[in-house]
């Protein structure tokens, strides 16, 4: 009889999720602060910031609607100003891609952008029907 030892098969192992970092300035006093009221709940900076961004990230209504409420009261009316030139300008670049997408007959609410995979293969097709090749 001959026995066979046989490795049982391993499952692939778990992709990490890619980790991004942010660096925040912010008022020494009011970070001392901040991290003395978060020790006491138990919560560390960083947690809260991952918390904040799960539960924007996710559409969370309500604590969308804190945020703004709370960055309002934090701004300053220069502050304001530019936040709001900088939804203009975003407002305008929106309206010129409108026009310019019906100018060049997309359909804006149905058009899905090429990927670059996609816009290389019509650059390729447009050389090979430009010298027939």
């Amino acid at each position: 009889m001959v026995m066979a030892m046989v490795a049982p098969e391993k499952a692939a192992p778990a992709k990490a999720p890619t980790m991004a970092q942010i660096n925040v300035r912010i008022d020494a006093e009011l970070k001392k602060a901040g991290d003395e009221e978060l020790a006491r709940l138990g919560i560390s900076p960083s947690e809260i910031v991952r918390a904040l961004w799960a539960k924007l990230a996710r559409g969370d209504h309500q604590v969308r609607a804190t945020v703004e409420q709370l960055v309002s009261q934090e701004r300053t009316p220069e502050r304001q100003a530019e936040v709001d030139r900088k939804l203009k300008a975003l407002e305008d670049f929106d309206q010129h891609w409108l026009k310019f997408a019906e100018e060049l007959g997309l359909d804006p609410a149905t058009h899905v952008p090429l990927t670059d995979e996609e816009l290389e293969e019509e650059r390729y097709q447009y050389y090979l029907e430009k010298y027939g090749m």
